[in-house]
């Protein structure tokens, strides 16, 4: 894929991050686990909707870190190849400037990524990545990257299981008695962590 086209990509992309507005969002416990300063890419998996790509970029954003950005997810990325991401980097410098902190959205689009993630820690870009599919990635930081990956798990936020007493503010109605276990086992999936008492 040419540079220009990228540029065009990555720019339409930047305009878009830039339009986020997180000032009424919560801060998540999992924000304490990245490392800003580390020389490993810091690496938030996990189920898709889960919040990863807000979790870095408020992350970053608190920090009043100037980070350049891509998503992979984009259907105009579709069939990127490991060979177009020099282009890739360089529409990123055309269009930021010199950068140290680099975001990557579901990287795991692009087949072979982990070698050139390795070849940006080694210049000393700070990575922050995410991706959907935690078997993928868990594979390829395990093969590839090796000790040079902070990973962080993300799962969707927990719902209030219990009967109450619910504080008089929130806005919400508990579930009735007669809600049968299996009925929350389905709203609940077994391989998500369970909390040992109620969470609201």
């Amino acid at each position: 894929m040419d540079i220009q086209k990228l540029q065009s990509i990555v720019a339409d992309q930047r305009e878009e991050i830039l339009a986020n507005d997180y000032s009424e969002y919560c801060s998540r416990p999992e924000e304490s686990q990245l490392d800003l300063n580390s020389n490993r890419a810091q690496v938030v998996i996990g189920v898709r909707r889960s919040g990863k790509s807000t979790l870095c970029e408020m992350f970053l954003r608190r920090k009043s870190i100037d980070f350049a950005y891509v998503n992979f997810d984009d259907e105009r990325l579709e069939g990127l190849q490991i060979d177009d991401l020099d282009n890739l980097l360089e529409a990123l410098y055309m269009t930021y400037g010199d950068f140290k902190y680099l975001f990557f959205d579901e990287i795991q689009n692009v087949a072979g990524w982990p070698l050139f993630v390795n070849r940006l820690l080694r210049q000393k870009i700070h990575l922050f990545i995410t991706g959907s599919n935690s078997k993928l990635l868990s594979n390829e930081l395990s093969t590839h990257l090796t000790g040079r990956n902070n990973k962080v798990e993300l799962y969707p936020f927990t719902v209030c299981l219990s009967w109450g007493p619910f504080p008089s503010s929130m806005k919400t109605t508990p579930f009735p008695p007669t809600r049968s276990s299996s009925a929350i086992t389905i709203l609940w999936p077994p391989s998500w962590p369970r909390a040992s008492g109620p969470i609201c």
